[in-house]
Parts: structure tokens; C-alpha cells; sequence
């Protein structure tokens, strides 16, 4: 009878050791939570090549997307990339070679960008609402 409680005792421990591990296992990379949430069409007023506009971002999974400014004719394919709370947009079509960094934050439907001039030192703001 004491050997059977100690062996209870040693699988009811093993059980509550495997189900807290279990718990708190979770998504150990949060850089895949924010590339899902990234993914999918966002519009808002935002600032691309000094030019302050209604733009819409499309960001794709495959690591790349397109913005289109209200008054341009094509839209402009970039790649992109998140490393922490870091988004780097890069400009693929050779109109306009650029890559710019952001630190971003997104609650799945506002999307928040903010720009660090080293110009004049300030940060931008501009936020983007997700298009259902």
C-alpha cells in the first residue's frame, strides 16, 4: 500500500510537472505572431518619398508587398522584413531605391509606424487601418 501512494505520488507529480510546461510553452517566437498580424491590406495617410498621401500597403507572407500612393498611377513593390519590433521595407522596381526601418506595433487592426529622421532627429508617426 505505501509503495502504490508513493507511485501515485510520483505520477500525479510528473503530470502537474508536464502540464505546467505544457502551459506556458506557448509561441516561444514573437516574430512569427508579428509577421501573421502584419500580413493582409492597410490604409491611412503616411509619408513615402516626402510625399504626405492616403496610401495602402499590402503585405504579403511570402516577405514581399506593395504600397500605392492616392496619386500615383502603379503601385510600388518593396520587400519586407521584421526582426523584434523593427519593420525594413525595401523598394524593389528601381523607380525609387530606397530601404527605410520603422519601429512598428500592431494590434491586428491598427497598424503603427514610427520613423526616426536623423534629418532633424524627430520621429514620425503614421498609422494605418486594416481593410476587412
Amino acid at each position: 500500500m505505501k509503495q502504490l501512494r508513493k507511485c501515485a505520488a510520483i505520477l500525479l507529480g510528473a503530470l502537474c510537472i508536464s502540464t505546467c510546461l505544457t502551459a506556458c510553452g506557448g509561441d516561444s517566437s514573437s516574430k512569427g505572431s508579428a509577421e501573421d498580424k502584419i500580413v493582409g491590406e492597410w490604409e491611412g495617410k503616411g509619408s513615402v518619398f516626402s510625399d504626405r498621401s492616403e496610401i495602402t500597403f499590402t503585405f504579403n507572407k511570402s516577405g514581399t508587398g506593395s504600397f500605392k500612393k492616392e496619386s500615383a498611377k502603379d503601385p510600388y513593390n518593396f520587400n519586407w522584413d521584421i526582426d523584434g519590433d523593427d519593420l525594413t521595407i525595401s523598394e524593389t522596381d528601381g523607380r525609387y531605391p530606397y530601404t527605410q526601418s520603422y519601429k512598428f506595433s500592431n494590434d491586428d487592426r491598427t497598424l503603427t509606424l514610427v520613423y526616426h529622421s536623423d534629418y532633424d532627429n524627430k520621429d514620425y508617426t503614421y498609422t494605418y487601418h486594416r481593410i476587412d
